[in-house]
């Protein structure tokens, strides 16, 4: 297939739904940063290596961590962190207003997938208005970089503590992330542009006829 005739339309979400706005959320679990996990619990996603770098760090108990859905790892996971107040295991969260409600709450979301293709939950946390952290893996540091902090999935064990410290140690940063990350999203990740830009494709094929 010659370049030329190759289109990319990528992911797209509403970003009037996923938008930054108040929630009472993190008053309600008594943090003051909040660090958001939303999708499957499953081994590929290294929901662990997120929550042993959180545990790590010995936050103050006002720090908390969330973890939003349901999978393989997730009883175990709870096991593991019974004792750590600061975790919280959602399991899954099937109602939109309550995920647009911790969305809306949350410092810091990260996904430390080793596979990816581009996450819909990435995308809907950048829309929200969240500094993001993510692995280089799929086209998820092609939307991120710039506007996030991409890790390298080889050194997610020695990245991913040092990305969580500089974001709860630099709020100036971690909002200017958010900010940025809100501009990349409604830019280029918005469901009714990537519709309009389906439409011209088609109109494109038509007259090519």
């Amino acid at each position: 297939v010659l370049p030329e005739r190759v289109r990319v339309i990528p992911n797209g979400i509403d970003v009037t739904t996923y938008s930054p706005g108040p929630s009472d959320w993190k008053a309600s679990v008594g943090a003051t940063v909040l660090v958001s996990y939303i999708g499957r619990v499953d081994p590929e996603k290294n929901v662990g290596d997120l929550l042993k770098a959180f545990h790590n760090l010995n936050l103050p108990p006002d720090h908390k961590a969330v973890v939003v859905g349901n999978g393989m790892e997730l009883s175990s996971l709870r096991r593991k962190y019974r004792d750590d107040h600061r975790i919280i295991f959602k399991g899954y969260v099937g109602e939109l207003r309550e995920r647009i409600r911790i969305l809306r709450a949350t410092d810091i979301f990260v996904l430390p997938s080793s596979i990816e293709g581009l996450s819909l939950a990435m995308l809907e946390a950048m829309a929200s208005g969240i500094a993001v952290v993510a692995t280089d893996v799929g086209a998820d540091a092609e939307a991120l970089r710039g506007a996030g902090i991409v890790i390298d999935l080889a050194a997610l064990e020695e990245q991913l503590p040092l990305a969580l410290r500089l974001l709860i140690e630099y709020p100036d940063f971690r909002r200017n992330l958010a900010a940025r990350a809100r501009q990349r999203a409604v830019r280029e990740y918005s469901l009714e542009t990537n519709i309009d830009r389906v439409v011209e494709l088609y109109r494109e094929l038509t007259n090519d006829e």
